[in-house]
């Protein structure tokens, strides 16, 4: 679980370099391809959805998007503070995930006064509340030993389409 929460902040730490603009290209990055991938279950899209590539070897450049509401995700291949649209040549694991957001409706005056161990509880509920929510995207999806999803990017534009009840059904 640990794994998983830091591969999404890494995500979203890259996801900052990409909104907040770019800076110079590195010498050592890898030309890019245009790359697209269309995650649905059963044919419908799934939106929000994290998809990340794994290399076998690409260097420090982290190649990942997340699915818009047609369940397209634009690849980007980030290095530092440098981004960019496609993703490098290479055979690559794939990673989806989804997870479900609670959100604390709390008001401000109810969360005032509160002792540590309050907080704690609170906070330990809505772990809870996260795991016991039945997830859009199996987890054997997001882990690198279970994950049965692969793509092997070349010197051209690549689109893949993924339906996840084809996978999660012969696990």
């Amino acid at each position: 679980m640990m794994i998983n929460r830091l591969i999404i902040f890494a995500n979203l730490f890259a996801l900052f370099f990409i909104v907040s603009g770019c800076s110079k290209k590195p010498s050592d990055f890898p030309q890019v391809y245009s790359c697209t991938i269309t995650v649905v279950n059963n044919g419908k899209p799934i939106e929000g959805a994290t998809v990340t590539f794994n290399y076998e070897s690409t260097g420090a450049v982290t190649v990942t998007a997340i699915t818009d509401a047609q369940g397209i995700a634009k690849m980007q291949s980030l290095q530092l503070s440098y981004a960019t649209n496609g993703a490098p040549a290479g055979k690559a694991k794939i990673l989806l995930q989804k997870y479900p957001v609670i959100a604390d409706t709390r008001t401000p005056e109810e969360k005032k006064g509160k002792t540590v161990e309050e907080r704690e509880a609170f906070k330990q509920s809505l772990i809870d509340k996260i795991n016991a929510t039945p997830r859009e995207i199996p987890d054997l999806f997001a882990n690198l030993e279970t994950t049965p999803l692969t793509i092997e990017i070349e010197n051209k534009t690549t689109n893949l389409t993924i339906d996840i009840a084809k996978y999660a059904n012969n696990k």
